[in-house]
């Protein structure tokens, strides 16, 4: 199995010590853009065969990205920015963040930015005090 992470991709920083990077997802179509037919065991998001032309779904996310603290690479959260009619049944782009035990979604104009703020939170909530195991925020 290739890297989770899209090649050619780095780290970015949205808070001190907080980063992401892109995630080679199935629902994004990066599976499909190289050419794979199986990943994992999976065809999702593959390419397949119709008579003798490669097809594929459309993608249902622009990009999907993993957010963690460099002080504790373990904890993680998963967030995609889906287009309309994509990953759910909302007829604009929204992001969806796996912060906590639901899904939360953040749409409009700062949603990027909204989303990011709650990751960030959420990721400097989870990191222990010193002397103490992870405190919540």
């Amino acid at each position: 199995m290739k890297s989770a992470f899209l090649p050619c991709t780095r780290e970015i920083e949205i808070a001190p010590g907080i980063v992401y990077r892109p995630v080679r997802s199935w629902h994004a179509g990066n599976l499909a853009g190289e050419r794979l037919r199986e990943e994992g065991g999976d065809r999702s998001g593959c390419v397949f065969n119709v008579g003798a032309r490669e097809v594929t779904n459309p993608p249902y996310t622009a990009t999907h990205r993993l957010y963690w603290s460099k002080e504790r690479p373990d904890a993680t959260i998963s967030a995609f920015l889906s287009y309309p009619g994509g990953m759910g049944a909302c007829q604009e782009y929204f992001w969806e963040a796996y912060i906590g035990d639901e899904p939360e979604r953040f749409t409009g104009d700062n949603a990027e930015v909204e989303m990011e703020s709650a990751i960030a939170r959420s990721l400097v909530a989870s990191l222990p005090f010193e002397g103490t195991e992870a405190h919540s925020g």
